[in-house]
């Protein structure tokens, strides 16, 4: 069941018998199910995790990483508000 062509980012690799008795590379669609199980990379930091043991620069490494996710999502934020007052504003007229 390899033998049809789906785009790359949801496929695996597989091969395919041909007539001739070679193989021809095909792709496999892969199931959320398959997607679900893959390993997952644990998280760099964990909010209110002990902090004994972790080193200063590791600490100013961590304050300036949830410095960067806080800017991105008040930009994140702003952008919902300003689509929603657009919205409301084309409504009300």
């Amino acid at each position: 069941s390899c033998s049809f062509k789906v785009p790359l980012q949801n496929t695996m690799g597989c091969r395919t018998p041909l007539r001739n008795g070679k193989m021809k590379k095909t792709a496999k669609r892969i199931t959320a199910m398959e997607l679900d199980d893959a390993p997952k990379k644990p998280p760099s930091m964990v909010i209110g995790e002990n902090l004994d043991s972790i080193s200063v620069a590791e600490l100013e490494q961590r304050i300036h990483v949830l410095q960067e996710e806080i800017t991105r999502v008040r930009a994140e934020i702003a952008k919902k508000q300003a689509s929603r007052s657009a919205a409301d504003s084309f409504f009300r007229n």
